[in-house]
Protein backbone atom coordinates (compact mmCIF):
# COMPACT_ATOMS: atom_id res chain seq x y z
CA UNK A 1 0.00 0.00 0.00
CA UNK A 2 2.94 2.14 0.98
CA UNK A 3 4.44 1.54 -2.39
CA UNK A 4 1.38 2.66 -4.30
CA UNK A 5 1.05 6.07 -2.29
CA UNK A 6 4.89 6.31 -3.34
CA UNK A 7 4.23 5.30 -6.81
CA UNK A 8 0.81 7.73 -7.08
CA UNK A 9 3.11 10.69 -5.24
CA UNK A 10 6.22 10.29 -7.64
CA UNK A 11 3.35 10.26 -10.56
CA UNK A 12 1.63 13.73 -8.97
CA UNK A 13 5.15 15.12 -8.88
CA UNK A 14 6.26 13.85 -12.31
CA UNK A 15 2.59 15.39 -13.87
CA UNK A 16 3.54 18.78 -11.70
CA UNK A 17 7.41 18.96 -13.27
CA UNK A 18 5.92 18.16 -16.45
CA UNK A 19 3.23 20.84 -16.44
CA UNK A 20 5.82 23.38 -15.04
CA UNK A 21 8.33 22.28 -17.99
CA UNK A 22 5.36 23.10 -20.43
CA UNK A 23 4.50 26.17 -18.62
CA UNK A 24 7.95 27.27 -18.73
CA UNK A 25 8.16 26.33 -22.49
CA UNK A 26 4.99 27.86 -23.52
CA UNK A 27 6.16 31.08 -21.73
CA UNK A 28 9.67 30.85 -23.56
CA UNK A 29 8.37 30.58 -27.03
CA UNK A 30 5.58 33.43 -26.50
CA UNK A 31 8.44 35.91 -25.13
CA UNK A 32 10.25 34.92 -28.31
CA UNK A 33 7.42 35.74 -30.85
CA UNK A 34 7.03 38.58 -29.02
CA UNK A 35 10.67 39.79 -29.59
CA UNK A 36 10.85 38.82 -33.17
CA UNK A 37 7.32 40.86 -33.00
CA UNK A 38 9.14 43.79 -31.83
CA UNK A 39 12.13 43.34 -34.01
CA UNK A 40 9.91 43.04 -37.21
CA UNK A 41 7.97 45.73 -36.32
CA UNK A 42 11.07 48.04 -35.72
CA UNK A 43 12.83 46.87 -39.07
CA UNK A 44 9.30 48.05 -40.75
CA UNK A 45 9.39 51.72 -39.19
CA UNK A 46 12.96 51.91 -40.11
CA UNK A 47 12.39 51.13 -43.83
CA UNK A 48 9.32 53.33 -43.84
CA UNK A 49 11.79 55.97 -42.11
CA UNK A 50 14.28 55.47 -44.60
CA UNK A 51 11.75 55.43 -47.30
CA UNK A 52 9.99 58.84 -46.81
CA UNK A 53 13.58 60.16 -46.34
CA UNK A 54 14.33 59.04 -49.76
CA UNK A 55 11.17 60.14 -51.19
CA UNK A 56 12.01 63.57 -49.48
CA UNK A 57 15.74 63.57 -51.06
CA UNK A 58 14.15 62.48 -54.25
CA UNK A 59 11.74 65.65 -53.92
CA UNK A 60 14.08 68.21 -52.96
CA UNK A 61 16.33 66.85 -55.64
CA UNK A 62 13.38 67.56 -58.21
CA UNK A 63 12.66 70.92 -56.50
CA UNK A 64 16.43 71.97 -57.31
CA UNK A 65 16.02 70.93 -60.64
CA UNK A 66 13.22 72.59 -61.60
CA UNK A 67 14.80 75.68 -59.70
CA UNK A 68 17.63 75.57 -61.64
CA UNK A 69 16.18 74.67 -65.34
CA UNK A 70 13.58 77.85 -64.04
CA UNK A 71 16.97 79.89 -63.42
CA UNK A 72 18.37 79.13 -66.84
CA UNK A 73 14.95 79.55 -68.75
CA UNK A 74 14.99 82.46 -67.13
CA UNK A 75 18.61 83.76 -67.70
CA UNK A 76 18.55 82.67 -71.40
CA UNK A 77 15.18 84.94 -71.90
CA UNK A 78 17.06 87.94 -70.37
CA UNK A 79 20.42 87.46 -72.60
CA UNK A 80 17.91 86.86 -75.46
CA UNK A 81 16.05 90.43 -75.02
CA UNK A 82 19.30 91.99 -73.90
CA UNK A 83 20.45 90.16 -77.33
CA UNK A 84 18.00 91.64 -79.73
CA UNK A 85 17.97 94.85 -77.44
CA UNK A 86 21.48 95.01 -78.70
CA UNK A 87 21.07 94.03 -82.34
CA UNK A 88 18.60 96.81 -82.21
CA UNK A 89 20.44 99.62 -80.91
CA UNK A 90 23.83 98.47 -83.12
CA UNK A 91 21.23 98.83 -85.85
CA UNK A 92 19.76 102.18 -85.28
CA UNK A 93 23.34 103.65 -84.88
CA UNK A 94 24.27 101.62 -88.15
CA UNK A 95 21.59 103.19 -89.67
CA UNK A 96 22.16 106.53 -88.56
CA UNK A 97 25.65 106.72 -89.42
CA UNK A 98 24.49 105.72 -92.89
CA UNK A 99 22.27 108.45 -92.79
CA UNK A 100 24.85 110.87 -91.47
CA UNK A 101 27.17 109.90 -94.18
CA UNK A 102 25.17 110.11 -97.03
CA UNK A 103 24.21 113.44 -96.00
CA UNK A 104 27.57 114.58 -95.54
CA UNK A 105 28.00 112.88 -99.03
CA UNK A 106 25.26 114.58 -100.52
CA UNK A 107 26.61 118.24 -98.92
CA UNK A 108 30.00 117.65 -99.83
CA UNK A 109 28.41 116.77 -103.44
CA UNK A 110 26.50 120.18 -103.76
CA UNK A 111 29.54 122.06 -102.86
CA UNK A 112 31.58 120.65 -105.36
CA UNK A 113 29.12 120.98 -107.82
CA UNK A 114 28.36 124.39 -106.69
CA UNK A 115 31.92 124.89 -107.04
CA UNK A 116 32.01 123.65 -110.58
CA UNK A 117 29.31 125.79 -111.63
CA UNK A 118 30.64 129.04 -109.97
CA UNK A 119 33.93 128.11 -112.19
CA UNK A 120 32.13 127.52 -115.20
CA UNK A 121 30.27 130.74 -114.46
CA UNK A 122 32.90 132.48 -113.47
CA UNK A 123 35.08 131.20 -116.84
CA UNK A 124 31.61 132.29 -119.48
CA UNK A 125 31.51 135.55 -117.68
CA UNK A 126 35.49 136.28 -118.41
CA UNK A 127 35.10 134.66 -121.56
CA UNK A 128 32.03 137.46 -122.75
CA UNK A 129 34.06 139.98 -120.68
CA UNK A 130 36.66 139.25 -123.80
CA UNK A 131 34.96 138.57 -126.36
CA UNK A 132 33.48 141.86 -125.61
CA UNK A 133 36.52 143.53 -125.33
CA UNK A 134 37.95 142.09 -128.76
CA UNK A 135 34.85 143.51 -130.48
CA UNK A 136 35.07 147.13 -128.31
CA UNK A 137 38.63 147.15 -129.70
CA UNK A 138 37.98 146.11 -133.19
CA UNK A 139 35.16 148.19 -133.54
CA UNK A 140 36.35 151.11 -131.61
CA UNK A 141 35.24 153.78 -134.67
CA UNK A 142 31.85 152.21 -134.19
CA UNK A 143 28.99 154.58 -132.57
CA UNK A 144 28.18 154.98 -128.93
CA UNK A 145 24.98 153.11 -129.61
CA UNK A 146 26.97 150.07 -131.19
CA UNK A 147 28.83 150.17 -128.14
CA UNK A 148 25.88 150.23 -125.70
CA UNK A 149 24.27 147.36 -127.69
CA UNK A 150 27.25 145.09 -127.46
CA UNK A 151 27.24 145.83 -123.33
CA UNK A 152 23.80 144.99 -123.57
CA UNK A 153 24.34 141.51 -125.40
CA UNK A 154 27.13 141.10 -122.66
CA UNK A 155 24.93 141.62 -120.08
CA UNK A 156 21.75 139.47 -121.43
CA UNK A 157 24.74 136.74 -121.85
CA UNK A 158 26.08 136.35 -119.07
CA UNK A 159 22.91 136.65 -116.61
CA UNK A 160 21.05 134.10 -119.51
CA UNK A 161 24.42 131.96 -118.86
CA UNK A 162 23.65 132.15 -114.95
CA UNK A 163 20.42 131.37 -115.25
CA UNK A 164 20.65 128.17 -117.69
CA UNK A 165 23.06 126.97 -115.02
CA UNK A 166 21.60 127.32 -112.37
CA UNK A 167 17.77 125.78 -113.36
CA UNK A 168 20.58 122.72 -114.98
CA UNK A 169 22.32 121.94 -112.00
CA UNK A 170 19.45 122.36 -109.40
CA UNK A 171 17.14 120.02 -111.90
CA UNK A 172 20.26 117.45 -112.13
CA UNK A 173 20.98 117.69 -108.02
CA UNK A 174 17.29 117.75 -107.36
CA UNK A 175 16.81 114.20 -108.97
CA UNK A 176 19.89 112.77 -107.73
CA UNK A 177 19.00 113.80 -104.33
CA UNK A 178 15.53 112.32 -104.51
CA UNK A 179 17.65 109.16 -106.39
CA UNK A 180 19.41 109.04 -103.00
CA UNK A 181 16.86 109.18 -100.64
CA UNK A 182 14.52 106.41 -102.28
CA UNK A 183 17.22 104.10 -102.59
CA UNK A 184 18.41 104.25 -98.78
CA UNK A 185 15.46 104.45 -97.18
CA UNK A 186 14.10 101.29 -99.56
CA UNK A 187 17.24 99.56 -98.58
CA UNK A 188 16.47 100.70 -94.53
CA UNK A 189 13.03 99.02 -94.96
CA UNK A 190 14.45 95.87 -96.79
CA UNK A 191 16.86 95.65 -94.16
CA UNK A 192 14.27 95.75 -91.22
Amino acid sequence: MIIIIMIIIMIIIMMIIIIIIVIIIIIIIIIIIIIIIIIIIIIIIIIIIIIIIIIIIIIIIIIIIIIMVVIIIIIMVVVFFVGVVIIIVIGFVIVAIVFISIRIIVFVFRIVVFAIVVIIIVIGIFIDIIVVIVIIISSSSSSSSSIAMIVIIFIISTSSIISIMKSIIKMKFNSFNNYIWKCYFKSTCNAF
